[in-house]
C-alpha cells in the first residue's frame, strides 16, 4: 500500500551566494594583509628619515602624522583602484 511519501534531501554543495560571500571575505582579508605589509615596508623604509626629523626637532605627533597621511593615501589609492577593478569586472563581462 503506497502512502504517497516523498523524501527530500539537502544538497551539501554550497550555493553561489555562499561562495560569493566567502570570496568577498577572502578578498577583503587579502587586501588588508597587503595593506599591512605595505605600511610595514613603508615604515622600515622611512625609519631613517623619521630619525632625521626627530633629530632636527620634529615632535612625535608630527612624525606620526606624516606616517598616518602616507598610510591613508596608500589605503585611498587601493580603495579607488579596487573600486575601479570591481566596476570593470561587473560591467565589462560581455567581452
Amino acid at each position: 500500500m503506497a502512502a504517497n511519501l516523498t523524501i527530500e534531501t539537502r544538497s551539501s554543495a554550497p550555493g553561489s551566494v555562499e561562495i560569493a560571500t566567502w570570496a568577498t571575505v577572502a578578498g577583503l582579508m587579502l587586501a588588508l594583509a597587503v595593506l599591512a605589509m605595505a605600511v610595514g615596508l613603508l615604515r622600515t623604509e622611512t625609519a631613517n628619515d623619521l630619525r632625521v626629523l626627530a633629530a632636527t626637532g620634529a615632535t612625535s605627533r608630527t612624525r606620526r602624522a606624516i606616517t598616518a597621511a602616507t598610510a591613508c593615501s596608500l589605503a585611498f589609492a587601493g580603495a579607488v583602484l579596487g573600486t575601479i577593478g570591481g566596476y570593470v569586472g561587473v560591467c565589462c563581462t560581455d567581452w
